[in-house]
């Protein structure tokens, strides 16, 4: 769905959105769930949906300023809306939680979902709670070691 952006002037330190209810009735949408926000050059960002209709028309979305930053957007700019999946993460944190042993490339994906915003801060927390509670193998630390050095902002 194609909707004009709302800028809001905060930063919100992730990407979230706010749409209409009627809209968010539209696309099937709840409070928490994810959509793609894509802008007029196919850059694509995942963000959180909150849901409002005060100050939010149905043909809006406001977005943080931490989004509009990301997909430069300037104050006229249309974007494309569609409902996104969960990661896949959430799946392989509740593995976790359960005690199981996380492979490399399991590892490597909640990193990776972890720092670009995929993830909302409870699913973080229950990782760390999750390898607080359960610990991990030593494989499992080095994968984690490796992961967040490939995929954390490196200083050269």
């Amino acid at each position: 769905m194609r909707l004009k952006i709302k800028k809001l002037s905060f930063l919100t330190g992730r990407a979230i959105c706010i749409i209409h209810e009627k809209t968010a009735v539209k696309l099937s949408l709840h409070p928490g769930d994810r959509v793609t926000i894509k802008n007029s050059k196919n850059k694509k960002l995942v963000a959180v949906v909150d849901i409002g209709s005060d100050f939010v028309r149905q043909t809006e979305i406001a977005i943080s300023k931490t989004l509009s930053q990301a997909l430069n957007l300037r104050k006229e700019s249309h974007v494309e809306v569609e409902l996104t999946e969960r990661p896949n993460s959430i799946v392989l944190i509740k593995k976790k939680l359960k005690g199981g042993v996380l492979s490399k490339k399991e590892i490597k994906e909640i990193i990776t979902n972890i720092t670009n915003n995929s993830l909302t801060e409870p699913e973080v927390a229950f990782f760390i709670a999750a390898v607080y509670l359960n610990g991990m193998t030593l494989q499992e630390t080095k994968y984690l070691t490796q992961a967040m050095v490939e995929c954390g902002n490196q200083i050269k």
